[in-house]
């Protein structure tokens, strides 16, 4: 999801860490060598309950009006980003003309 923020720069790609200390979050993402524009702390890990999610890792995605058009539960590969990006979220492209 690192890399996918420079993949899809017209995405707003929002990290939340559940349970877990400023401390150990930093620690993380520091000797993974990620950066995060959006990472947010739920410590008292209530985002999961509020947005109806079962597990984690778990992905939503929201369209520009902010309601929830599909989620992932589990690994999201880059392939299955993909997918969703173009699929539910943009139009598909307009067909060339030449």
């Amino acid at each position: 999801l690192a890399k996918a923020q420079g993949d899809y720069p017209d995405v707003r790609f929002l990290m939340i860490n559940q349970g877990e200390t400023v401390h150990t979050v930093e620690a993380f993402v520091q000797s993974q060598g990620l950066e995060f524009d959006d990472l947010l702390l739920d410590p008292a890990s209530q985002a999961m309950q509020a947005a109806g999610a079962r597990a984690l890792p778990t992905t939503l995605f929201f369209d520009t009006n902010g309601r929830l058009v599909d989620a992932h539960l589990g690994e999201l590969t880059a392939a299955r980003l993909h997918d969703t990006l173009q699929g539910r979220l943009h139009q598909p492209p307009a067909p060339r003309t030449h």
